[in-house]
């Protein structure tokens, strides 16, 4: 019996979103952080209560859950709505054709 691939339903869902790819080099002995920037189709929705701990969020934040066929890591940013989004938490479905993301809301 195989599994389901939903990576089609995420990407007739989806919406065009900017992911900025954290990465980290070594410029004279210093970690430098930078982030580069690709166009991606995800679904986006606000996260639920249920996703979240409740006991380590800040209610100043806005906080979404994020469908992705991209392979996306902790630390990554997501630009939706004009407002950039921290990935916190990421939960691997490739099996199923997708990936499950909660970003939090970041002020550059």
């Amino acid at each position: 019996m195989s599994l389901p691939n939903m990576r089609r339903t995420v990407l007739s869902f989806g919406q065009q979103v900017v992911l900025r790819k954290h990465t980290q080099s070594i410029v004279n002995h210093i970690p430098t952080f930078t982030y580069v920037d690709s166009d991606i189709v995800a679904a986006i929705q606000p996260a639920n209560a249920e996703e979240l701990e409740l006991d380590n969020i800040d209610k100043n934040k806005r906080y979404i859950s994020v469908f992705s066929v991209n392979q996306i890591t902790i630390n990554d940013l997501i630009g939706y709505k004009d407002v950039d989004y921290k990935i916190i938490s990421s939960e691997d479905y490739s099996d199923y054709g997708y990936y499950e993301l909660i970003g939090a809301e970041i002020k550059l």
